[in-house]
């Protein structure tokens, strides 16, 4: 991900690998500010759920282009410019499992959502 401080002409930048499979579609959504929001957000995947902020950021998502815009949301910026790259390999290393905030010494999750 390059910023647009970081680029020569002011873009943002994404650049994605895919290890999931060679020939997966993309789909890119920009999402609109939201105002007056109720509610929480909830996963699709898990039961993790978050209030919902009053004023919502318009933001950009690159999505799996199979999942009718439900999920999936992959890397892109806010509208303050913040960028992430938000999904995982299925496949982590012990370095990287051993980093997991949220994991105990057994290799279990301590908080679940």
């Amino acid at each position: 991900m390059v910023g647009n401080q970081a680029s020569a002409d002011g873009s943002f930048i994404i650049a994605r690998n895919e290890d999931g499979s060679a020939n997966n579609a993309k789909h890119k959504v920009i999402h609109p500010i939201a105002f007056h929001q109720q509610g929480e957000y909830k996963a699709h995947r898990n039961n993790f759920s978050w209030p919902l902020p009053e004023t919502a950021m318009r933001y950009t998502a690159i999505h799996d282009f199979d999942t009718n815009d439900n999920a999936m949301g992959e890397a892109g910026f806010n509208s303050a410019g913040v960028g992430m790259s938000a999904t995982e390999t299925i496949y982590n290393g012990r370095a990287a499992l051993a980093a997991d905030p949220l994991r105990d010494k057994n290799g279990n999750h301590g908080r679940r959502h």
